[in-house]
């Protein structure tokens, strides 16, 4: 048989036709259906029916007719064909057509992860939930998807093997042993495993800390504490147990401690353990120096014990042994009385947000009275009536501030996890008059013998408690039986029942002036920052209560994020707003000496020149400047003596300086001297102090004149303060110069003359007021925020320029054109509520108007 002609008819129009032209001794047959089946795809693809064809005779002598025309690509074809349509092809129809097999080929090639390229499949889990080390481990994976890693792996053909160490045969056999064998100057908090695998760890205060979480940035934490709930573990907070013969005893043992301005110790409304007090500690007879750092005290309710009474007081980590020691180093010259440190006996959480009361409330689960109570428990009936009561709150800022309620709670194992009711499903209960009735008076009057918890505050019933606690495993048995995955499980006689406390958290102002909102904050949302519940329960229970309220929708925080909760709330944090204290000299020394290496390294054109900038060595509050100097030298103007700062914390002295201050600043006439001024301030402190005349003539006019005040630093216009920025006093030229950027005072104004103005001269140091501890941009408050510290006397003198600040304020407001007073008048024209000043930062030249609010 001869091959077909390549040149024939057929070739040139085959990729119409479909079939190229038979040779003379080829088979007729054959080429025909060949050019049948090809011709029925073509007209299958232009939509024609098969009815339309010719016959196959018609075809084939089509097909056989000689071909004498130009080869060219504008040969038309001939026979049948010719009568076709073009070819065309509904791309939309076809895909839709197609629809559900491209939908199956995309799921197929999504599960089947040795098609999806390089990933592995740990690395198609969610970022928060991937564990390090992952790829060599199939056992950190979820259970859900390890049999298609092992099958992954398997393919590799060289499966990476786990070498086994020594050390591992030197581990603990449990994590209990492997965490108290941790060594005393970096102890584990009972969650640091956890925390480990989720957040930055960091070495502090004798503890190994989480910092901040590991994807999640400070705006997330700002949405949860506002809207949501947030948790952190404070179980590094220790607390030092005070035990003596009568409550006058303990009252005289720690007044000379104590700042005598805040309220007293010995008062009623804290000897019966119904709300907890705080203050700050001070060496022996030192007020108002020698400030050690806050405390915070509770009493154990009187009618738990006969005779004797206990008093704990909680402290920070930094200054926790040298309250010890200043304690014990007196009580020893004191006959019956005892101060023991329980460091490392209780676990500390505290939740904040609205939301922080409903958590609690869900994963508490209450115990009966009803029930056979284990030797170790103790039911609380009239706290337990009170916290069902208040259930239905729907955020903590509502309570009084300082309450303490003590229950005694199911093991939370039994009902994990728990589900959160949503906001609106406990408004049905609050619809009742006799409940909302209840609720009011108990928020109004708040009952009495609340914190009567016997079992929480004796150590022997701590100790029971923990040794009966059931291990996972018993749990884990009696969870598999059930019908229902995720039944709650019944309570039984042998079960654990745990005592809590619950305080109520506020800031120390908000607990002496019974209000929610912080004094250096415009805004009431501050109040569902700064409140919420600390959850005390004795130790070894960690892990227990914190997976509960982790899957309960609370979301975790570490040091960083508190710190800056603190600053949105314009409230000072310990150890870092506190430069009076020993603590802040420590914690700063340290940043200091980062920020010098960091310093160092940077090459000079990188790098601001702090010598022309006039801020080398320009503080001593203000250690952590980038680069320091060996030896800083201090200003006169801002430090009076070698002594230790002197800094006012008491509520109500500040709020009696703010007032004095802003008269001043609208009026320079309502304080004529700055001696009149301290002489209102030493009366004022006398009345407080009163219960102890002793501190009351510590606290006189020379030594006030010499006293600092924390501020919180308010933007005029632009701009942001950040830490170590220098306050300096405004002058009158600074008000002509800034005139239009104080229009309004409480809004951002952009303005060219302030621009100009900013970018004027470094005022002198003879100006220089105070310096900023903390400073950032508020997401609260929409613009810059910054806590600084502020001579007192300097305060003064640049509150004198406030009438001419004020004046300039109201005079270019009203020359301001039409529209602008019109977008103005609609937010209201006020004065402005703060002591006017200049604020530079230590990086730059410009100086930005800023308002200084007193606060403690």
């Amino acid at each position: 048989m001869s091959r077909p002609d390549a040149r024939g008819d057929g070739s040139s129009n085959g990729r119409l036709v479909g079939g190229g032209q038979g040779g003379a001794g080829g088979s007729g047959d054959a080429g025909n259906a060949k050019q049948r089946k090809r011709m029925k795809q073509q007209i299958a693809v232009q939509g024609q029916p098969a009815a339309a064809t010719t016959t196959p005779a018609a075809a084939a002598a089509a097909a056989s007719k000689p071909y004498s025309g130009p080869r060219t690509p504008s040969a038309q074809p001939t026979g049948a064909v010719a009568a076709l349509p073009p070819r065309q092809l509904n791309v939309t129809e076809a895909i839709e057509a197609r629809a559900f097999e491209i939908t199956s080929l995309e799921r197929s090639l999504r599960n089947a992860t040795e098609f999806t390229g390089t990933q592995r499949v740990f690395q198609t889990i969610a970022r928060h939930m991937r564990r390090r080390a992952a790829s060599h481990n199939v056992h950190r994976l979820p259970t859900r998807v390890r049999k298609r890693a092992l099958d992954q792996m398997a393919k590799d053909g060289h499966p990476q093997k786990v070498i086994k160490k020594r050390y591992k045969k030197r581990q603990a056999a449990t994590l209990r042993e492997d965490f108290l064998s941790r060594p005393a100057h970096n102890q584990w908090l009972e969650t640091h495993v956890w925390h480990a695998k989720r957040m930055k760890m960091i070495e502090k205060w004798g503890h190994k800390l989480a910092d901040r979480p590991n994807d999640k940035s400070t705006r997330a934490t700002f949405r949860a504490s506002k809207h949501q709930c947030t948790l952190h573990d404070a179980s590094y907070m220790h607390t030092v147990q005070v035990c003596g013969q009568d409550t006058a005893s303990i009252v005289a043992f720690l007044r000379p401690f104590l700042d005598p301005t805040f309220p007293d110790i010995g008062h009623g409304d804290y000897t019966s353990g119904d709300r907890h007090t705080v203050s700050f500690f001070h060496e022996i007879d030192q007020y108002p120096r020698g400030c050690i750092g806050p405390v915070d005290m509770l009493w154990r309710s009187a009618g738990q014990q006969d005779a004797s009474r206990t008093l704990w007081i909680w402290t920070h980590p930094a200054i926790h042994s040298v309250v010890v020691q200043a304690l014990s180093a007196s009580a020893t010259a004191t006959a019956n009385l005892a101060v023991t440190s329980l460091k490392g006996e209780f676990v500390r959480f505290e939740l904040c947000g609205p939301r922080s009361h409903a958590t609690l409330s869900a994963c508490l689960q209450l115990c009966s009275p009803t029930q056979q109570d284990p030797p170790n428990a103790n039911i609380n009936e009239a706290a337990h009536r009170v916290w069902k009561l208040i259930e239905p709150v729907q955020s903590p800022a509502t309570l009084p501030p300082g309450v303490v309620i003590g229950l005694t709670v199911h093991d939370p194992r039994l009902s994990f996890p728990v589900r959160v009711p949503g906001r609106t499903e406990g408004l049905a209960d609050v619809a009742d008059p006799q409940s909302n009735t209840d609720l009011m008076n108990a928020i109004q009057a708040w009952p009495t013998g609340l914190a009567s918890l016997p079992a929480i505050w004796d150590g022997a019933s701590r100790e029971a408690l923990l040794s009966s606690r059931p291990d996972a495993k018993t749990i884990q048995a009696r969870r598999s039986k059930l019908l229902i995955p995720g039944t709650p499980l019944d309570p039984l006689p042998t079960d654990s029942q745990v005592p809590v406390l619950l305080v109520h958290r506020a800031s120390y102002y908000s607990m002496q002036f019974g209000k929610s909102a912080s004094p250096g904050s415009s805004s009431p949302a501050c109040s569902e920052i700064s409140n919420g519940w600390d959850l005390i329960v004795p130790r070894g229970w960690a892990m227990d209560f914190w997976l509960t309220l982790v899957f309960a929708g609370a979301r975790v925080i570490g040091l960083r994020d508190r710190y800056s909760l603190h600053f949105e709330s314009a409230l000072p944090c310990f150890p870092y707003d506190y430069p009076e204290t020993a603590a802040y000299m420590t914690d700063a020394a340290a940043l200091r000496t980062s920020q010098q290496d960091k310093y160092d390294r940077t090459p000079k054109a990188k790098r601001p020149n702090y010598a022309k900038l006039h801020s080398a060595g320009q503080d001593t509050m203000d250690t952590s400047a980038d680069a320091p100097p060996a030896s800083p030298a201090t200003p006169a103007a801002v430090s009076a003596s070698r002594s230790p700062l002197i800094v006012i914390h008491s509520p109500r002295i500040v709020s009696h300086i703010n007032d004095l201050l802003l008269a001043r600043a609208s009026n320079p006439s309502a304080a004529d001297t700055f001696d009149d001024f301290v002489a209102a301030l030493s009366a004022k402190s006398a009345r407080l102090a009163r219960h102890n005349p002793r501190a009351a003539a510590a606290l006189d006019a020379h030594v006030l004149a010499a006293s600092f005040v924390r501020v919180v630093v308010t933007p005029v216009s632009r701009g942001v303060p950040g830490a170590c920025s220098i306050i300096y006093a405004h002058s009158a030229a600074d008000t002509l110069a800034h005139t239009h950027a104080a229009v309004d005072a409480g809004f951002r104004i952009d303005s060219d003359d302030e621009d100009e103005a900013a970018a004027s001269t470094i005022p002198d140091d003879t100006r220089i007021v105070g310096y900023v501890t903390t400073g950032s941009f508020s997401l609260e408050e929409g613009h810059g925020l910054a806590i600084g510290c502020c001579s007192l006397r300097q305060l003064f003198d640049a509150a004198g320029s406030g009438a001419a600040y004020h004046a300039a304020s109201v005079s270019a407001s009203a020359s301001a054109s039409a529209s602008a007073s019109a977008a103005a008048g609609s937010r209201g024209h006020r004065a402005p509520r703060g002591v006017p000043a200049l604020v530079r930062s230590i990086r730059s030249r410009a100086c930005r108007p800023v308002l200084l609010h007193v606060v403690p």
